[in-house]
């Protein structure tokens, strides 16, 4: 797999805080039989490869899986989704943007929305809307359909629906999560691409 194709497939994984589980079976999956794998109790990966030696230096790479993110606080009983932030968000950045919540039926996609602006106040305009004042519309009737039907309860994850695409410039692309995926994505490529010759070497550096 390029460094290319692994960004995107980084980049496109579902993984905000706490719900790591797809980038550590990516990162396991690229690494198999180059590493030796161990975890931790906050469920980080670890990888390890030895060089020949015991007494040598040692090498940490190290980048978090997790991206920003929600979990759902709440469901009206129109079936609007309220959302609690995982990690720091400006709210103006949100409106209108798909989401994807993971729910115990499969994924179910919404739209942030908020009061319409025709609706809003001389000094609502000019004030920073608040995470509390935004929804998620999945297109529910009402609560009993979003809960019931679209399997949604509160506690699921939720993560901006961005695909991953290159730009008009070949060095850029756009997507989700390159903070920290970029790193894990080069923790990965660096592993797989440092032979064997020099991990020896390393071994051999007193």
């Amino acid at each position: 797999m390029s460094s290319f194709t692994l960004l995107e497939k980084l980049s496109n994984a579902f993984g905000p805080s706490g719900s790591e589980g797809e980038i550590r079976q990516i990162i396991r999956k690229e690494l198999e039989g180059m590493v030796d794998f161990s975890y931790d109790r906050l469920g980080s990966v670890i990888c390890r490869r030895k060089a020949g030696a015991t007494a040598s230096p040692r090498i940490m790479l190290a980048a978090h899986m997790d991206e920003l993110g929600f979990i759902v606080q709440a469901i009206t009983k129109e079936g609007f989704i309220k959302l609690f932030n995982l990690g720091s968000w400006w709210p103006h950045t949100l409106l209108s943007q798909r989401v994807v919540i993971r729910t115990a039926k499969g994924d179910v996609m919404g739209i942030i929305g908020a009061k319409p602006s025709h609706f809003l106040s001389p000094e609502e305009r000019k004030k920073v809307m608040d995470l509390k004042d935004l929804f998620v519309d999945v297109g529910a009737q009402d609560q009993k359909e979003a809960v019931e039907e679209l399997g949604i309860k509160r506690g699921d994850f939720v993560v901006p629906q961005t695909e991953f695409r290159p730009l008009r410039n070949a060095r850029l692309v756009s997507g989700k999560a390159f903070d920290d995926r970029a790193g894990v994505g080069l923790m990965i490529d660096t592993i797989r691409r440092l032979g064997d010759d020099l991990f020896e070497a390393l071994g051999r550096v007193k």
